[in-house]
């Protein structure tokens, strides 16, 4: 009997039990037992003592659980007989919760609590199925609280929601447009036909288009033979494939027999450039080109399929035509960059038969130009960056441009008189990045000074090049690392600075056009349509 209860009560949950001497087994230990229960409730076991065997009963001590015999507390060493009954109560447990952490940054995982600055836009959801809304302070992220459960099934988050991108609507253009009278123009014009232009300018009364878009397969803006004085300002300038093998993109601007011309903050790509010829000898400020940008000017033909053919046309970013004695032309902080493959212009900036007054040069200032290459690359090319004199000419000044990679030659002068070259940086590595050398046949220097039209006029001591930084990288087999940075001598070459010995480093080029952009956000130059 006696053994056969302390075993019972070893069983049980959390008990004090002493055992008390007996005839079968004399003094037992005192023995701690575990009681265990639901959290927070209390937890009773009771027993009665099994009748049947003799013996002297036993003794139970008082402890922290509340002990009774028979109903009784007992307060003291008791002995238990046969039949009475045993009961054990441990009271519930004083519950205290740990403090909740304050809420966290997002993101938080699903359940978390969460704290913003200010006003946010917070979403819930995960993948591709969100629920968002603006939260100021304190967030849950629940579903709940964010209305409903964006994705069933799936863990889900919270975080601040990306800005909402906006696609503009595509532009809607218009038919061609016919000016015919003075006055400001604004709009968006468009033509499918090469042999129309999307703008034709038919009056010598000032006429200003600006804020405007246009594009066409031909001439974009074309003003012929009229005496027109033409200002397009913050416009954007696309030239579309005519899809015709006997053609390239137009021009963006021709002009003819103009008055006056004005380019600016106009961002040009897929053209043949600006076109002016012939100047009329009226107006005081006959040509500004000015904060445009130009991207991939095209002289290709078409292939009639979409793309190009490796024929093609020579055109310019800029080719003055006959200009003469133009005083106050102001061609400066244009950026004109082409890629190989995928343009083909010949000389960036041409002034062709044209000049300016020995007191007001035609100054080409502070361009950045970035690329001029050969079809394919290593063709042999006779364009570059900024041809001076071409087919003669007077008062022509190329300062403070920096020119890069132009394939054939950076800047040069090909004839006429009182031609300067100064303050500018002229790099190039002579090569792409895949190794392909550019103009490879017939490769020229980065800046040269030459008479191609032998004019006894000529005086060799008014053509100067001085002040510029040179480095004119020209590849061949055997000779990587071969330069060649000036060349011809129908001019004076002062002091230049060139860069030291060796293969020209790609950084130097990357290093130039940073200089440039951070020259012109100096000089508040805002470039292209806004």
């Amino acid at each position: 009997m006696h053994h056969r209860l302390c075993a019972l009560l070893l069983a049980l949950p959390i008990l004090l039990l002493a055992c008390g001497p007996s005839p079968q087994t004399g003094t037992s230990t005192t023995r701690s037992l575990a009681l265990s229960g639901p959290l927070g409730q209390d937890t009773t076991l009771s027993l009665t003592v099994p009748t049947g065997d003799q013996g002297s009963g036993f003794t139970l001590t008082p402890a922290s659980p509340v002990l009774t015999v028979n109903g009784a507390p007992i307060t003291g060493p008791v002995t238990v007989q046969p039949g009475d009954t045993v009961t054990v109560t441990v009271a519930a447990p004083t519950l205290t919760p740990l403090p909740a952490p304050p809420p966290g940054p997002l993101p938080v995982a699903e359940g978390e609590k969460f704290s913003v600055d200010g006003t946010v836009s917070v979403r819930y959801g995960a993948g591709t199925r969100w629920r968002t809304r603006d939260v100021s302070g304190t967030g849950y992220c629940s579903s709940a609280w964010f209305g409903g459960d964006p994705a069933v099934g799936v863990a889900k988050h919270c975080e601040v929601a990306p800005p909402e991108v906006i696609v503009p609507p595509a532009p809607v253009y218009a038919a061609p447009l016919v000016i015919t009278a003075g006055g400001r123009y604004t709009g968006n014009w468009e033509s499918t036909d090469p042999l129309v232009p999307s703008v034709l300018v038919k009056t010598a009364e000032p006429v200003v288009i600006e804020n405007c878009r246009v594009r066409g397969a031909g001439i974009l803006i074309k003003a012929p033979w009229v005496g027109v004085q033409l200002t397009v300002r913050g416009c954007i300038a696309q030239g579309l494939n005519p899809n015709d093998p006997a053609r390239t993109p137009g021009r963006f601007l021709s002009a003819e027999g103009f008055q006056s011309v004005v380019v600016e903050r106009t961002t040009i790509e897929g053209t043949g450039g600006i076109y002016l010829n012939a100047w009329n000898g009226k107006g005081t400020q006959p040509v500004v080109v000015r904060a445009n940008v130009a991207r991939n000017l095209e002289g290709r033909y078409s292939d009639g399929q979409g793309g190009y053919s490796e024929r093609f046309y020579r055109i310019q970013f800029l080719q003055l035509n006959s200009v003469k004695a133009a005083p106050n032309v102001d061609i400066g902080w244009n950026r004109i960059e082409n890629s190989p493959y995928l343009s083909h212009i010949e000389d960036t900036i041409n002034l062709y038969k044209s000049s300016g007054t020995a007191t007001s040069p035609i100054l080409v200032h502070d361009n950045l130009i970035h690329g001029a290459y050969g079809t394919p690359p290593s063709a042999s090319y006779s364009g570059g960056g900024i041809l001076l004199g071409d087919g003669g000419g007077a008062h022509q000044r190329a300062v403070g441009n920096t020119v890069l990679e132009t394939s054939n030659y950076g800047i040069a002068v090909a004839g006429g008189n009182h031609m300067q070259i100064t303050g500018n940086t002229v790099l190039g590595t002579g090569q792409l990045s895949d190794g392909t050398v550019l103009d490879a046949p017939d490769p020229d220097s980065g800046i040269y000074l030459r008479d191609y039209q032998q004019d006894p006029a000529h005086i060799v001591a008014s053509v100067i090049a001085t002040g510029n930084t040179v480095g004119w990288g020209r590849p061949k087999v055997g000779r990587p690392d071969a330069r060649w940075d000036t060349g011809g001598a129908a001019g004076t070459y002062g002091p230049n600075t060139r860069l030291p010995a060796g293969a020209v480093p790609v950084t130097a080029l990357q290093d130039a056009a940073a200089a440039w952009a951070s020259r012109a956000v100096g000089a508040g130059v805002l470039l292209g349509a806004p």
